[in-house]
């Protein structure tokens, strides 16, 4: 079964090709096949490519003729692709020899659709490697060792790019979301990979770092400098012994049969090659002895010594003892190097003639659920500035101590032979923490020193180790022995340095703190016995260093007492400020209800001076009416006198009154009807004017609920109702002027009765006129009863 399907991208004259698919082939996992797309090759890209497929069945060719697209290219080979995972590269990476191997069982160990790697940077035209933090940011990872695409959604930070290098696929996955590259001549993976990560049900981390990325490479037109990297370390077997070795590699073992062959290929896979590495055997009652011994058998440069159980620091002693090199370096037995760190560090030691050449490294956890609770070794063995110029030792630790940069570990560290044996600086033996001690007694003596600001060292923090298990008494016996050892050694040297001596003077104080926090965990029963069984000055020193740190606890709890109380009051003043603000923004709230208040108050003042208006214009109507009706009154008295007149005029004509009897009856009918409606009117006014003051009153109502909150409303209020009460007085006057009408009608009534009465007489004496002088007398008496017919259709509009 194929296990890994690895894609691989190749476009133009490809310089780094071949140190690709020699990484690939040298992979410890074997169950893999390789499918090379060759877009527009040109050099020897093709033939690099037909002599792999030629001596190796697991690769491919899949030479595309016509000019696509990187992401087109993938998605054809994705097709092709008959592996369990898939990779999807191109020629600037190239691989760790296990990289395969251990993320494939990562995916199935976590049953993973994604699996991401750590990846360093490499510069194949300087020899130089860097950081690649953006490939894998191991602080910003969930608490969960194994999550899913929608926990990385949730989070604020992304513990990865988009970059689909580091990333090995599970196909079936693949093929499940139809996941496909963007058709982009550019950046066509990123899309893919959101989708992927996004997606994803496990997405599973190994945070060593197992690819290699070459920099500064144009993968169309390689420069005349750049050179194809040396991977041809995977499979170097040294049979010929060297002489003068350049470095001398020295590693103690004790117990680690399960790390120790990794540690020791990535010495024999150096590319420097002129190296002896000691392994000092310290007593080990497991396998690790039977690793070294056919490791040794495979590479003559191994040197294997054997000795009793004594401890880490006379296994280095016993190393140093036996080295030859030019330089030393000193090796944990579970870590490792990078495959061109002593290269790296021997040309620059060499370069600048150091004494001691400081470098950096990184850290990997096994199994990375570590790294939760100890997050502080993630950075822990880079510079935060640059040390590039050559100082002597004491320049150099007065500057490290100053920036808090002290590395101690001598992993970290490439030294002269020479040095050491003219210095005479050896490991304390039976303590640990020696690396404190040992790097102070160094800088003392060193006149040449300088950092090398590459990470060519990666450490292993594991579970059982001397940094994640609970600490001892040995820690603190350890830490006590490195400051007392440490203080004779600056007054055995007589160093005058007042700079220097602050720095290590700062440097003990911090191993002393160091040794407090050891001791916190430790019972107060334990440290009396312990302290007991201390020699005499080193149980008078460790209790002064005692009495010193209690009161520097004491003085320390003071502090934080004073920071807590401060950050009190700053919660105190936060709180404060949080009321202030929310003062603020009900001042702002209000202002806003204010201002909304008076947009009503104005519109309702709008209002009421239209009302006003309306009301003036009923006022100036009914003026009108009452004008009208005193000029109706006049007509009525002329009329009255006139027919008084013709009452005379007629008085002979009584025969005539028959006909004038059924007029006059038409008549009454007539000014009946139109009192009536003069009355109906008059009744409609009134509900109007009577509406209209009751919504003044309701006016006034909701004007007088305000004047709470603006005075100046209650005065136009008043204001307001003394107009209402004027124009109540005038509807006063309109109704007892309807009343006056009402009785003038009821006299003109009584009049027209008389009349009739009168008529009634006279019927019969000016019966004979009755043709000649009826018609006009008729139209004489209707003329009054048009007039008023008049007035009233005016009142009526």
């Amino acid at each position: 079964m194929i296990k890994v399907s690895v894609i691989i991208l190749v476009q133009g004259a490809d310089r780094l090709l071949k140190s690709c698919l020699e990484s690939i082939a040298g992979q410890t996992l074997s169950e893999f096949e390789v499918l090379c797309i060759a877009l527009e090759p040109a050099g020897n890209t093709s033939k690099i490519i037909e002599e792999y497929v030629a001596a190796d069945s697991r690769f491919r060719d899949l030479y595309i003729k016509e000019s696509v697209s990187a992401g087109v290219a993938y998605n054809k080979a994705l097709k092709e692709a008959k592996g369990q995972y898939v990779f999807f590269l191109d020629t600037r990476c190239f691989f760790e020899p296990d990289a395969f191997k251990r993320m494939y069982e990562q995916c199935e160990l976590n049953n993973a659709d994604v699996c991401v790697c750590a990846v360093r940077g490499y510069d194949a035209a300087t020899d130089k490697i860097s950081y690649q933090d953006n490939y894998l940011n191991v602080a910003a990872l969930p608490d969960s060792v194994s999550f899913s695409g929608r926990d990385m959604q949730k989070s604020s930070a992304n513990f990865t790019n988009y970059a689909v290098l580091n990333k090995l696929f599970l196909r079936d996955f693949i093929m499940r979301e139809r996941l496909t590259f963007q058709k982009e001549l550019f950046a066509s993976d990123i899309g893919f990979t959101r989708q992927a990560l996004q997606k994803a049900r496990s997405i599973a981390v190994t945070d060593r770092i197992l690819i290699n990325l070459c920099l500064l490479t144009d993968v169309k037109a390689q420069g005349k400098n750049q050179k194809p990297v040396n991977t041809k370390r995977y499979d170097y077997v040294v049979k010929t012994k060297t002489r003068s070795p350049r470095v001398s590699v020295i590693i103690p073992v004790y117990n680690m049969e399960d790390y120790v062959e990794e540690t020791l290929l990535s010495v024999i896979q150096q590319t420097l090659h002129d190296i002896e590495i000691i392994c000092v055997d310290d007593g080990s009652t497991d396998g690790s002895l039977a690793i070294l011994e056919r490791l040794a058998k495979e590479d003559c440069r191994i040197q294997i010594v054997q000795q009793k159980n004594a401890g880490l620091s006379c296994a280095r002693n016993t190393g140093l003892s036996k080295a030859k090199g030019k330089y030393v370096h000193f090796l944990d037995s579970d870590d490792y190097l990078a495959w061109c760190a002593l290269a790296q560090a021997y040309a620059y030691a060499t370069e600048k003639d150091l004494e001691i050449a400081f470098f950096e490294g990184t850290s990997f956890y096994e199994p990375i659920s570590l790294a939760k609770e100890h997050r502080f070794y993630i950075n822990a063995y880079r510079y935060h500035e640059q040390y590039n110029s050559v100082y002597t030792g004491q320049e150099l630790l007065t500057l490290l101590v100053r920036n808090h940069d002290v590395k101690p570990k001598v992993d970290l560290q490439l030294l002269s032979r020479s040095f050491l044996l003219d210095s005479k600086v050896k490991f304390f033996p039976g303590i640990l923490h020696e690396d404190n001690l040992f790097l102070l007694q160094c800088l003392i003596h060193a006149k040449r020193v300088s950092v090398l600001h590459e990470p060519l060292f990666s450490r292993r923090i594991r579970n059982n180790s001397i940094m994640t298990v609970s600490k001892s008494w040995r820690n603190v016996y350890g830490y006590l022995t490195c400051m007392i050892e440490s203080k004779n050694s600056l007054i055995d040297n007589d160093v005058s340095n007042t700079s220097f001596l602050r720095a290590a003077a700062k440097q003990l104080v911090r191993m002393g703190i160091s040794m407090a926090a050891a001791l916190h965990d430790l019972g107060k029963m334990e440290v009396s016995k312990q302290t007991a069984s201390l020699a005499p000055e080193d149980r008078v020193e460790f209790v002064q260093l005692m009495e010193f740190y209690n009161e520097q606890k004491r003085l320390n709890d003071q502090i934080k007492e004073q920071k807590s109380k401060l950050v009190l009051n700053e919660e105190r003043l936060k709180a404060q400020e949080s009321r202030l603000k929310q003062s603020n923004d009900l001042c702002a709230s209000q202002k806003e209800k204010m201002s909304v208040q008076r947009e009503e108050i104005s519109s309702k003042r709008e209002q009421i001076l239209s009302l006003q208006k309306y009301v003036k214009e009923q006022t100036d109507k009914l003026e009108k009416t009452r004008v009208l009706l005193e000029a109706q009154k006049v007509d009525l008295n002329e009329i009255r006198q006139l027919t008084r007149e013709q009452v005379k005029q007629i008085g002979a004509l009584e025969e005539r009154s028959k006909i004038c009897k059924e007029e006059n009856l038409r008549q009454k009918n007539e000014n009946e009807s139109l009192v009536k409606r003069h009355e109906i009117q008059l009744n409609r006014k009134e509900k109007v004017i009577e509406i209209h003051v009751q919504k003044v009153r309701d006016l006034r109502d909701v004007i007088k609920d305000k004047t709470i909150k603006n005075t100046k409303l209650s005065r136009e209020i008043v204001v307001f109702e003394r107009r209402v009460e004027k124009l109540s007085s005038r509807n006063d006057e309109l109704v007892k002027g309807k009343k006056t009408i009402k009785e003038q009608n009821d006299l003109l009534n009584s009049e027209i009765q008389e009349l009739k009465t009168k008529l009634k007489q006279s019927e019969e004496r000016f019966s004979v006129l009755k043709k000649t002088r009826a018609y006009r007398l008729g139209r004489f008496l209707t003329a009054p009863l048009r007039i008023i017919k008049r007035f009233l259709k005016s009142t009526k509009k």
